[in-house]
């Protein structure tokens, strides 16, 4: 499972964010939606979170490639947020940080491990913390839209 190839296209799923005592603080949906630039040799991917119960939307537009080294790199359209990550074995990891908002201080980073588990279904494992401290958990299951 390489980024480039498994956000290529459309994924649609659910999940979950737990604090770090097991509350689960947010459920929600999400869309992606990946195309491939040879223009820029990046994936451009369009993200689309939708939180159940709650008008929040939040969304997010990454240009994402992998350099020469195997390192996984992208930077959202703002240039605000920026992800970096590596291939594990099948899978693959990803941490990113953003700011709170534009111009403010940067959240704590997100580490995201993506987690295949068929051609067309994965798990997105994710957890935030702070100087070691963990602070939440996201799961979500990914699954490829034809």
């Amino acid at each position: 499972m390489v980024p480039e190839q498994f956000f290529l296209g459309r994924l649609t799923g659910v999940g979950a964010v737990q604090s770090f005592t097991g509350k689960i603080l947010r459920r929600f949906t999400v869309e992606m939606s990946g195309e491939w630039s040879e223009e820029h040799r990046a994936l451009h991917l369009d993200e689309t979170y939708t939180y159940i119960g709650r008008d929040d939307v939040f969304q997010r537009s990454w240009a994402i490639h992998t350099d020469e080294q195997g390192f996984i790199l992208g930077h959202d359209a703002l240039q605000a947020a920026r992800m970096r990550g590596r291939q594990r074995g099948q899978d693959f990891r990803i941490v990113f940080d953003r700011p709170r908002h534009p111009g403010g201080p940067m959240e704590p980073p997100h580490i995201i491990d993506f987690v295949e588990i068929t051609q067309t279904t994965a798990m997105m494992i994710g957890r935030i913390s702070m100087f070691g401290f963990p602070l939440a958990r996201v799961h979500a299951a990914l699954t490829r839209q034809a």
